[in-house]
């Protein structure tokens, strides 16, 4: 995700560079001159990694095999923002510079003023009133999403006006793009970026966010345990494609709400079923398994992820590692092994605070007896049975080449990689997680 995310910046400031150095700004000061250069530089990266966001949240399929899943979708989405948002306040503080300029070397030899294209010179006001405006609000949702406390129901519904903001910041960009652009690869690029974004502004405005992968499912069987985990059994539409062991989807069952990604706790099955295993944690989670009767009909929309078993590497000895609920694409994993037996060899290590209180535990259990190759290793904290790395570590060698597969909290993945990660060099060792902290 992030190799993707620096190639993107990377490439935009190549073809401003490219501009730049074939028409350079002429005369004036050289504090003049770079404040142009700046202004322009900040707004291209920025309305590029903009039309990317734009895009990203469309949930395009094909870019998962880019970056590894949608969960790594989501996450270049979220950093893209993160990053049009700084270069975004950046364009507007070195337009604000103008007076700190003056005030040191004054007014007189300015730059000569970037040509623009004069079909659009009615509306440069209106531009940059927009383009001040959507920044203002693009801060003040930065701001709300990484704050973690704010309430993800509201958030939600604020983040449906990024569409608008888009559409601003496009008319903006359009209008006051410097008249050299227009023949140069920079501009190809920037009108590009405007009709992807367009594209999936649209996209989100009318709500067709995922239809092509939306699907009727009919609840069979709910259950919440002791552990306040629900086992949710569905029957989807005969329209569902078969997804692969370990993949996610999105479930809405409350059209205000919206849709949340849940792992699919299930291998492929003949008569259509799935089944989900999820945490009662938040507000949405816990109004599901309040609301959730047999019979009940919901959308589903998917399959999604590249957390899936036929991604193992066979020629590396495996690890998978889940805590908590984290164990879900790990039982469609074994479910899938015993429908169709394949030669694999895995260590299954899994935390939890107390075995006897899961269901899904017991499952789990009942799999792997049925897969003689498949070690499993069940570790309760309330039992002070941790999994630390250095426990880890002395059920590996250093000498083995090994793949992990991780689902669970982060601090207990940052935890192993740091310990992993100075007794094994990148060939030795490739971990595999996923990442659903979409906002």
């Amino acid at each position: 995700m992030k190799k993707v995310l620096i190639a993107f910046i990377a490439l935009f400031s190549i073809l401003w560079a490219l501009d730049a150095f074939m028409h350079p700004i002429a005369g004036g000061d050289l504090l003049w001159q770079w404040r142009n250069y700046l202004l322009y530089y900040t707004g291209v990266v920025s309305f590029a990694l903009m039309g990317l966001v734009m895009l990203l949240a469309t949930r395009p399929v094909w870019a998962e095999r880019w970056v590894g899943g949608m969960d790594q979708v989501y996450q270049l989405h979220k950093w893209a923002g993160i990053w049009a948002v700084l270069f975004a306040v950046s364009h507007w503080l070195i337009k604000l510079s103008k007076p700190l300029i003056v005030a040191l070397i004054g007014n007189a030899n300015r730059a000569t003023k970037t040509p623009l294209l004069s079909f659009f010179s009615d509306y440069k006001s209106l531009a940059k009133s927009l383009g001040e405006w959507a920044i203002y609000a693009a801060i003040i949702m930065l701001v709300l999403t990484l704050w973690r406390s704010f309430p993800y129901k509201f958030w939600r519904h604020l983040h449906r006006i990024m569409p608008v903001l888009f559409l601003m910041v496009g008319f903006h960009a359009l209008v006051l793009m410097p008249l050299s652009y227009w023949t140069q690869p920079i501009g190809f690029g920037l009108v590009t970026m405007l009709g992807l974004g367009l594209y999936g502004a649209w996209q989100a405005l009318t709500q067709r966010i995922g239809m092509k992968h939306r699907y009727l499912a009919q609840v069979v069987q709910c259950e919440l345990g002791q552990d306040q985990v629900l086992f949710l059994r569905a029957q989807v539409d005969a329209r569902w494609p078969n997804h692969q062991p370990g993949q996610f989807a999105f479930i809405c069952f409350d059209r205000q709400e919206g849709a949340h990604p849940f792992t699919i706790a299930s291998a492929p099955h003949a008569d259509g079923h799935i089944d989900f295993r999820i945490k009662a944690l938040g507000d949405y989670t816990q109004k599901m398994a309040a609301k959730m009767r047999p019979h009940m009909f919901f959308e589903i929309e998917g399959p999604y992820g590249q957390f899936a078993l036929d991604r193992i590497n066979l020629q590396r000895e495996q690890i998978w590692i889940a805590g908590g609920i984290g164990i879900t694409p790990f039982i469609a994993w074994l479910e899938a092994l015993i429908m169709q037996p394949q030669a694999v060899t895995a260590q299954l290590h899994y935390c939890i605070d107390r075995a006897e209180d899961s269901a899904a535990c017991h499952y789990l259990q009942q799999l792997a007896a049925q897969l003689p190759t498949i070690h499993l290793s069940i570790h309760e904290s309330a039992k002070g049975q941790r999994l630390t790395p250095e426990l880890l570590m002395s059920t590996m060698s250093t000498t083995q080449n090994y793949e992990l597969w991780f689902c669970g909290p982060t601090g207990l993945l940052h935890a192993l990689e740091a310990t992993l990660k100075q007794n094994f060099d990148r060939e030795q060792l490739t971990i595999h997680s996923e990442a659903f902290q979409m906002r």
